[in-house]
Order: structure tokens, then sequence, then C-alpha cells
């Protein structure tokens, strides 16, 4: 048994014993420990995660996930940190995914309820990922977050008659801001934010279309007749991007962006 083994099975029997609800993956040669709530909520973010992997990029015969992984090392390479954006971080399952799947990438983990966000810190402290309670939206200041009795992976947030607490909003362009464009290259951005996407993108495209890869889950079905998705499928047609999915999962992909040196990328114009 290595002494990896040995260490990762020795930090799991003493959350065992300290009562904590765990879970325990292994990804490559790497071991991933997840604190949870037990909840069906918690649970099902972790399976969809790890066991359903769905943030793989796909592959088939377009390769998205070969030109994916030659442009984050090309970002590397370049000397640079790959940036994902991961907005609705829940309690990390998806920042640990995207930790061990991308390395050497920086990630800023955004989630808005401070249940999730206390999971979430507990689960994904370390020095490259950078944790923001907020939610995200088209521009900056306050949102009101409200529970429809899904569980801790369906809180909405937004003021459409909504009965919540307020919490903070933080734009992506506000995001990369705080990113130097001299050490960081936007790469992916995931977007789980329960029908949230409507208000972003009836807001300036500009930030979100510097990402190459978007990933969303849309919730059309929250509200049937709503719209809630057609802003993102505007963004996704308009800016001429690749579009294939991944169970619940699409991926929004710019070739434009994803092909090339790193840096230096056009944008397209904001709405």
């Amino acid at each position: 048994m290595s002494a990896l083994v040995r260490g990762t099975l020795r930090r799991l029997q003493e959350l065992l014993r300290s009562g904590r609800r765990v879970a325990c993956y292994r990804v490559g040669d790497q071991w991933v420990i997840i604190n949870h709530r037990g909840t069906r909520a918690d649970l099902g973010v972790i399976r969809q995660c790890f066991d359903e992997r769905q943030y793989e990029i796909p592959e088939w015969r377009a390769r998205y996930r070969t030109h994916a992984d030659a442009f984050y090392q090309s970002v590397i390479a370049a000397g640079k940190s790959p940036l994902i954006v991961d907005c609705g971080a829940n309690l990390g399952a998806s920042v640990l995914w995207f930790s061990v799947r991308y390395p050497e990438a920086e990630i800023v983990a955004i989630e808005p309820a401070t249940d999730n966000f206390s999971l979430l810190r507990r689960n994904c402290s370390t020095e490259r990922i950078d944790l923001r309670a907020a939610a995200v939206g088209p521009r900056d200041g306050v949102t009101l977050l409200s529970d429809p009795g899904e569980g801790a992976w369906g809180y909405r947030t937004g003021n459409d008659g909504a009965r919540g607490y307020e919490v903070p909003m933080i734009s992506v362009g506000t995001v990369l801001a705080k990113k130097s464009a001299e050490r960081y290259e936007p790469f992916i951005l995931k977007l789980d934010i329960e029908g949230a996407e409507k208000a972003l993108f009836a807001g300036s495209w500009k930030a979100l279309d510097r990402f190459p890869v978007v990933v969303i889950e849309p919730h059309d079905w929250m509200a049937p007749g709503s719209r809630i998705a057609c802003g993102f499928f505007r963004f996704h047609s308009e800016t001429g991007r690749d579009f294939v999915h991944r169970g619940e999962n699409i991926f929004s992909i710019s070739y434009r962006n994803l092909i090339g040196s790193a840096g230096g990328r056009g944008n397209a114009s904001p709405p």
C-alpha cells in the first residue's frame, strides 16, 4: 500500500470517527474526500460530478476534449493559469472535480447560500481556489436568495416576487477584472444557477464570451413559457459557438477562442 493510500485512509478514518459524513473518490492517481450532509441533494450532486462526470468535456468525433486539453496546456506553457469560474458551486463537488481534472487551474467558486458555502469552505480551502459568498448576476449589487423546497441544490436567486434573504451579487466581469490578464486566461465558465441564467444573459455578454468553454444547466422546466434559457441560446448563436451536450448540461464551445495561442483572443461584442 502506497504512502498516498495510507494517508488517505488515515484521514478518512479520522473524519468518520469525528462523526462527519464523507464520500471518497479516486480520480486518476489522486484521492478526493468530500464532506456532505447525507441528504438526497448532496449525494446527488456528488454522484453527478464523480460518478457521471457531468463536467467532463465531451470528445466524440469533433475532439472537443482534445482541443480543450491542448488549450489548457498552451496557457500553462505561456506561464499563465487557466481560469475556471464555477457559478453555483454548492458544497464544492464540482470544484473538487475541476481541481483534480485541471490541477494547474485557478478556480473561482461562487455560492450564495450560507449553509452550502460553509460546506464549500470546508471542502475547498486551498490556495488555488478563490471562494466567493455571492450570487452571480449581470451586475454587482444584491439579490434575494429563496428556498422553493427542493433542498440545498435548488436554492434560487432573483427579486421577482421571491421571499428570502439578501445576498451579494457579483458579475463575471468583476471576477475577471480582479484576475490579472497577465497571470490568468479564462478557460471554463460553469453555470448551474437555478434559473438566474435568464437575468445573466440579459446583460452584457463580453465577459462571458471570453471563456472558450461555457457549461450550463438550463432551467426552462422551472417556469414553462418564461423563456429562461432564451438569452443563453441567443448568446450561443450570435457568438458563433459549437453546441454539444452531456447529461443535463450544455457545452457552448468557442473555437474562435479555443484554437490559437494563449492570450490575444478576440471577443465578440456585447448584445
